[in-house]
């Protein structure tokens, strides 16, 4: 999925800067980060990148204009940030749903408030939470992935303690 919607080279950018969001990049290191993405364009390719973001409001230059930081208040900000956890879940997506009849991202993550040290919040429905668990401390995020049991009778009851939640897997609520 990450690689449908984050395939250009504006969009890794921008996926960098999610998955970073707290972060103050100096302009050399963003460079160096992205060595090797096509159509970067090298430092001045990068620059102009970096124009188009600030000008539709996604970023915004600090430093004397060395170095660009996320605009994390902008609504559309938030939103590209959920779409950025959901693509950081999908291969836990794949591992869980043979076991969980439905899976939701909550939490910071599914409001889009997320920081980079922010937890994957995930509520599952399952019978077998000795399994989901082992699956969520092997996944590549281990650590930072939460996992909640909703319970099968009243998750929608449940599911309602969260300020937001989105849908990764299942049939909709």
């Amino acid at each position: 999925m990450d690689e449908l919607i984050f395939s250009s080279a504006e969009q890794k950018l921008m996926r960098l800067l999610l998955t970073e969001s707290t972060t103050v990049f100096p302009l050399r290191q963003l460079a160096n980060r992205l060595k090797g993405v096509r159509g970067v364009g090298g430092p001045e390719g990068l620059k102009q990148i970096l124009l188009k973001l600030s000008a539709v409001g996604l970023i915004d230059w600090v430093d004397h204009e060395r170095a660009i930081r996320l605009r994390d208040d902008e609504g559309r900000v938030e939103l590209l940030k959920v779409v950025s956890a959901v693509c950081d879940l999908e291969t836990l997506r794949q591992s869980l749903e043979p076991i969980c009849s439905r899976g939701f991202l909550v939490g910071v993550r599914a409001e889009g408030r997320g920081t980079t040290d922010s937890d994957y919040d995930v509520a599952v429905i399952s019978d077998q939470q000795e399994e989901v668990l082992r699956l969520g401390r092997g996944h590549p995020l281990g650590k930072k992935i939460r996992v909640h049991f909703l319970d099968a009778d009243n998750y929608r009851d449940e599911i309602q303690q969260f300020t937001r939640y989105v849908m990764l897997w299942g049939s909709s609520l």
